[in-house]
């Protein structure tokens, strides 16, 4: 039984990478996304920024691709693949019944993974580059196994889930309709009309300042010769003069200029 599982032939085919240009509208329309108020687990999207026809049958034409290679594919294909990692730490003394335990439980153990994941896993336990903790003078177990087929499976699950966040996006109407558009047109006319109202009622006050200032400037020349000209007193052992806005003070109650 175990020769014919490795004379037959393997039909495997794994998903292409993630491209520099798939990667780009991701971002692209990563950043366009909004949280949704009642379901987290969706996105918002204006319809001003959507995706455009092109690029969304771009992005369903790799989220279908993915979805084909994710699929479990259990079977003779994958206990074929399981017992070519087993014969790189062969077990002397093991009988055929044994050996076929030890591959259902392998098996058993990724039966919900793709081929092409496991095949991949087979070549990381054989060259030595896998990134599960493992100590290359045995056999890898069960649970190494696993591990090490979903690190594999890791960015292909990573990049379906942002492909099925941005298809799944709920648009929303942000474009201005013609009837919000006549009511924003009028309420600009009314700001800009309360806008020219204030100008002028500050130019007129402006105009009533200017006329006032010579009269300003009479009495602060008065409140000056005022202070010039008043007593010194004694406060605190040091003479000065009164402060200045006792003066003013005097000077507003009209004491000065009588």
């Amino acid at each position: 039984m175990l020769n014919a599982m490795l004379s037959a032939p393997l039909s495997i085919a794994a998903p292409s990478s993630i491209t520099r240009r798939m990667d780009t509208l991701l971002r692209t329309y990563e950043s366009r996304l909004e949280m949704h108020q009642t379901d987290f687990s969706r996105k918002l999207i204006p319809a001003s920024r959507a995706l455009e026809p092109d690029v969304r049958a771009e992005l369903e034409k790799r989220r279908d691709e993915l979805h084909a290679h994710m699929n479990a594919t259990p079977g003779s294909e994958t206990d074929h693949v399981i017992l070519l990692l087993l014969t790189n730490w062969p077990k002397y003394q093991e009988t055929m019944e044994e050996a076929a335990i030890r591959i259902k439980l392998y098996a058993t153990v990724v039966a919900g993974y793709p081929l092409w994941a496991i095949f991949e896993t087979h070549l990381h336990f054989a060259c030595g580059v896998c990134r599960a903790e493992w100590n290359k003078k045995y056999r890898p177990s069960t649970a190494q196994f696993a591990e090490e087929c979903r690190y594999i499976l890791e960015p292909y699950r990573a990049e379906l889930y942002r492909l099925n966040i941005v298809l799944n996006a709920a648009s929303y109407e942000d474009r201005v309709s013609d009837e919000d558009r006549v009511k924003v047109q009028a309420y600009a006319r009314k700001i800009r009309a309360e806008m020219r109202a204030a100008i002028a009622d500050v130019e007129l006050d402006d105009k009533k300042t200017r006329n006032e200032a010579p009269d300003i400037a009479e009495a602060e020349r008065k409140i000056r010769e005022c202070v010039e000209a008043a007593p010194v007193r004694h406060v605190n052992s040091t003479w000065r003069r009164p402060p200045a806005i006792d003066l003013i003070a005097l000077a507003r109650s009209g004491v000065f200029f009588e």
